[in-house]
């Protein structure tokens, strides 16, 4: 479902609305229950009745739908990892007898 917020700067389970007008994809079972919050200002917008998406240059490439591109969020961790030694202990050291 794709829902239009008149009014930018809201958030809903991961969606935001940085723009005022801006239509979001959501998946249905959200959008209708942003559709139900009264005076939410959430309106239900037919996709055909969108314009093309103005192709965007992102890392050298035209991109028709920006934003739906994959991001690197974090270093992807690596196989096999190991350790070589153990991690340093913290706080006092140990009191030896004599």
């Amino acid at each position: 479902m794709h829902l239009r917020k008149h009014r930018a700067g809201s958030t809903s389970h991961g969606h935001v609305w940085d723009e005022d007008g801006q239509v979001i994809e959501v998946p249905d079972h959200h959008g209708a229950e942003l559709l139900h919050i009264p005076d939410g200002g959430f309106e239900a917008v037919d996709p055909a009745t969108l314009p093309d998406p103005e192709p965007v240059l992102v890392d050298d490439e035209m991109v028709e739908e920006p934003g739906l591109e994959p991001v690197l969020t974090e270093p992807a961790p690596v196989e096999d990892a190991a350790v070589d030694e153990a991690p340093k202990r913290r706080g006092r050291p140990p009191k030896l007898k004599e």
